[in-house]
């Protein structure tokens, strides 16, 4: 999924944007599931997503995006 100032783009469209808008371009969002921000997996993904991970409510991961 991608956001853009003017729309979310799903599927292929957002892939097909993806190296004009990095940032706000979530995949493997699914591996987040059920852990914790501190968790080492979640740690060591984070250094290859291209978008913003932090710490939500009750010490989970949360995707920002513009």
């Amino acid at each position: 999924m991608a956001f853009t100032a003017e729309e979310r783009l799903i599927g292929d469209a957002a892939k097909n944007q993806v190296s004009k808008n990095p940032l706000n371009t979530v995949y493997d969002a699914k591996r987040m599931i059920g852990k914790k921000f501190d968790d080492e997996l979640i740690q060591k993904d984070m250094k290859h997503w291209s978008y913003k991970v932090v710490k939500g409510k009750d010490d989970k991961p949360m995707i920002e995006v513009e």
